[in-house]
């Protein structure tokens, strides 16, 4: 009996077929590399896809790195909105104290220092710092024990102020008058403490919750029980028998004028500048000095540094090319146009001069800042950064941040987010019939749009990015100077860019999700063919096997009916 080999199986619907069993052929390859022909072209779409998203992805890198340089930016720029009440790190405020004496000055005084507040040295002496009232009763044996005074009652709480109520029940304690006492202090502003002197003697102390203020104590109805504890010298309240502190004003010394507070906390005596006195000194003076955060601003540049060469590191790895001319695997956006015109604008603003009529840093080269072989930034003279900060602060921040000079106050800036560079014109305003008509510069009225009161510079014209606000009801010419900072610029060229809502790489990433949108739909149509091919195939090639399967049946029967098995016959 001779062997039989069986063949591939296929499935067509809910049929299954064997091949290869008659006609002895590897049909199910055959099938397979017909379809693998056909579907040879999704394939190399599939390859379009994936390098698409791996350009995505280098994309949202790209868009996340000049986002953080923009972030870098942020302490570095002016404001550019009229509402923008964010601020730079030149409005910041760094403060140092120091004692005469071999005093710790913390000891004495707590200092906290607001942006913007008044550069300037003080010299601080804390003559007396405020107390707070404290009174005392007289002693009792047991504070639990009850004192044998019937129902009672009286308003408690700061002289000047509301008064609340507390009344107690026969039976009372020393400590139940405190507890009724202490459930009203938050607003009354009495507190009330159990003092044990002894495990036999026992006191009620009443403490104001402000200094230099009398705790006011009002009988109302009852017996007179804060007369009989010892804690008043008369019926209806105050003064108090034994008053271990009394209120008193705090007393302080600013450079020789003396001045006094009702609080140890005083933030009204140097703008921007808080005072809060531990302890008093006579005779100690504090001296304070207030500047420019130098240490903030040089940790922003140094920011702005690093956010640009990180920045720089993935540009330098997408124009990475072997010695014999071939691109790198990493280098996804190889002369990539949006990359390119980023990069190239990117350093040349770094480059460029922001010179103003008296300008001493108008470079990041009078900085000692300066651009290496590979065009990264570095600081190749820290001695110069330091100086430049120290000694000219205004010049470093004229350079970084914007700033506008406007000689009419009808006028204001709304809105500056011009890419190009200072500005310094003319500004006409015709106004007539209760509204503005007309708006030009050197009588060229093209350069603006009017809506109400609202001026808006025109795409395309070097005052696009400008907006301004007239609340005038005459004409006027209003002289304007802008002067656009570096990191102002920098920051808005790259938001052209960077944008995630109409951004380049915005732009990019969305035309690449549309394209690779198209190509899986037709590779996935490409797909669909091809396996209607293959059922036809499997199709076909089960037709042709049972049809050869039949004439070898046929055979078989007709060498039995002549009697021969043998295959010459």
């Amino acid at each position: 009996m001779s062997d039989i080999s069986v063949g591939a199986v296929g499935q067509l619907g809910s049929r299954t077929f064997i091949f290869g069993t008659s006609s002895q052929l590897d049909t199910q390859s055959l099938i397979n590399a017909a379809v693998a022909q056909k579907t040879a072209r999704a394939d190399r779409l599939d390859i379009r896809v994936e390098n698409n998203n791996l350009k995505f992805s280098a994309y949202e890198q790209a868009q996340t790195l000049s986002r953080n340089l923009q972030t870098a930016l942020t302490n570095l720029k002016g404001s550019s909105r009229l509402f923008d009440d964010s601020t730079s790190i030149f409005d910041q405020r760094s403060g140092s104290i120091s004692a005469s004496g071999n005093v710790d000055p913390f000891s004495i005084l707590d200092v906290s220092v607001d942006p913007n507040a008044e550069i300037g040295q003080y010299d601080i002496e804390v003559i007396q710092d405020a107390k707070a009232q404290v009174v005392l009763t007289n002693s009792v044996a047991d504070a639990d024990a009850d004192l044998g005074y019937g129902v009672f009652a009286y308003r408690i709480g700061l002289a000047g102020g509301s008064v609340y109520d507390v009344q107690l029940g026969a039976g009372a304690s020393l400590r139940d008058i405190a507890n009724a006492i202490n459930a009203v202090s938050d607003d009354s502003g009495v507190k009330a403490s159990i003092i044990k002197v002894s495990e036999t003697e026992y006191k009620m102390s009443l403490t104001a919750q402000e200094t230099n203020t009398e705790i006011d104590v009002n009988y109302w109805y009852g017996p007179k029980v804060f007369k009989f504890i010892g804690l008043t010298d008369v019926q209806d309240g105050p003064p108090f028998t034994n008053e271990l502190q009394a209120p008193r004003e705090a007393i302080v010394s600013l450079n020789g004028v003396q001045v006094t507070r009702d609080s140890n906390t005083i933030d009204d005596l140097i703008d921007g500048v808080v005072l809060d006195i531990k302890d008093e000194a006579p005779g100690t003076i504090i001296t304070l000095d207030i500047g420019n955060d130098t240490q903030g601003i040089k940790d922003a540049i140094t920011g702005f540094i690093d956010a640009y060469n990180a920045f720089k590191d993935f540009v330098i790895q997408n124009q990475q090319v072997s010695a014999d001319g071939v691109v790198a695997d990493s280098a996804v956006l190889f002369s990539d146009f949006a990359l390119d015109n980023l990069t190239s604008g990117v350093l040349s603003l770094i480059g460029d001069d922001f010179s103003t009529n008296s300008s001493v840093v108008a470079t990041l080269r009078d900085m000692g800042i300066t651009l290496t072989s590979a065009n990264k930034l570095a600081i190749s003279d820290e001695a110069k950064l330091d100086n430049a900060i120290l000694n000219n602060p205004d010049e470093v921040q004229g350079f970084f941040s914007s700033s506008a000079t406007i000689n009419n106050s009808n006028l204001g800036l709304i809105r500056n987010d011009t890419t190009g560079g200072s500005l310094d014109f003319a500004m006409n305003i015709t106004y007539s019939g209760g509204a503005i008509t007309n708006v030009s510069v050197g009588g060229n009225s093209s350069l603006f749009t009017i809506n109400g009161t609202s001026i808006t510079g025109n795409a395309g014209t070097i005052y696009e990015g400008l907006q301004f606000s007239y609340q005038g009801t005459s004409s006027a010419t209003v002289n304007i100077s802008i002067n656009q900072g570096f990191a102002n610029r920098l920051d808005s060229f790259i938001d052209g860019y960077s944008n995630s809502v109409d951004g380049i790489f915005q732009t990019e990433k969305a035309t690449l999700q549309d394209a690779n949108s198209d190509l899986t739909a037709e590779a996935a149509e490409i797909r669909t063919k091809a396996e209607a091919f293959r059922e036809r195939q499997l199709e076909k090639y089960a037709n042709f096997e049972a049809q050869l399967q039949a004439l070898k049946l046929l055979i078989t029967q007709i060498r039995s009916i002549l009697g021969t098995n043998n295959d010459d016959n």
